[in-house]
């Protein structure tokens, strides 16, 4: 890939891949995430039983 950038999580065929972070160091994150699930009543109702 000559001039662009390489996600080092990415292999070539597009798939994500592990890398190795033994080496690097401890930071603090926060990570915040959301979502929604959308379903009919009916369906919520027999959830709820």
């Amino acid at each position: 890939m000559i001039g662009k950038s390489r996600l080092s999580h990415v292999d070539d065929d597009g798939k994500a891949v592990m890398v190795d972070v033994s080496d690097k160091g401890f930071t603090d994150r926060v990570a915040t995430a959301a979502g929604s699930v959308e379903m009919e009543n009916t369906t919520m109702q027999l959830i709820e039983k």
